[in-house]
């Protein structure tokens, strides 16, 4: 979040909220585009967003979802990071 922006403001709050559901955002559309479809694609995203396993035990939980990984617990091995 921006430094000059307090966590607790009406524009810091919102900030935060976009954060935190920016990748579930980006899953739905995923999904809708391709899985939802029954057709395979590959997706080009950045490193921020395609750990399909953070925050499965023993790991601790990310503190935001995570676009990969929300597709992964949906559509288990069918969704995977290519490397």
């Amino acid at each position: 979040m921006a430094a000059f922006l307090k966590k607790d403001s009406p524009e810091g709050v919102e900030v935060q909220r976009l954060y935190m559901s920016r990748d579930v955002t980006m899953a739905e559309n995923a999904e809708r585009a391709t899985l939802a479809k029954g057709v395979k694609g590959l997706l080009f995203v950045g490193r921020g967003h395609d750990e399909t396993h953070v925050g499965v035990p023993p790991d601790k939980p990310h503190s935001r979802p995570i676009m990969a990984k929300v597709l992964h617990d949906k559509y288990g091995d069918r969704v995977f990071q290519a490397a």
